[in-house]
């Protein structure tokens, strides 16, 4: 998106300023947690049946068990539980990293 902006003659943000970098910082970590919340989803549905099994792990399921038990409890859907709290999470802590990242990097060069 930075580089698309860099490119326009009269762009909406600035991708190179204060303001521009935390958003597009903000707008790319908000798609990267929706994006990797089906995944989060199956890691941590794993981790907690590690931990609530028995010391021998007999029933352990594997990743695709798990996806399959996921898929059945609640269709495509169950997959993005909590991907809301994920986007409202990682949306402004990328948003503030890439900014002090970028601030940092300008100031160095």
């Amino acid at each position: 998106m930075k580089v698309a902006l860099s490119g326009q003659c009269d762009p909406i943000i600035d991708g190179d300023s204060f303001f521009g970098e935390a958003v597009l910082g903000a707008f790319g970590g908000g798609i990267g947690a929706f994006i990797s919340a089906p995944a989060d989803v199956v890691v941590t549905r794993l981790i907690k049946q590690q931990s609530a099994g028995g010391e021998d792990g007999e029933n352990d399921m594997g990743p695709i068990d798990m996806v399959r038990a996921i898929y059945a409890e609640g269709g495509v859907g169950a997959f993005f539980n909590g991907a809301g709290e994920r986007v409202l999470y990682w949306a402004p802590a990328i948003g503030i990293f890439l900014t002090a990242y970028c601030q940092v990097r300008h100031a160095l060069l």
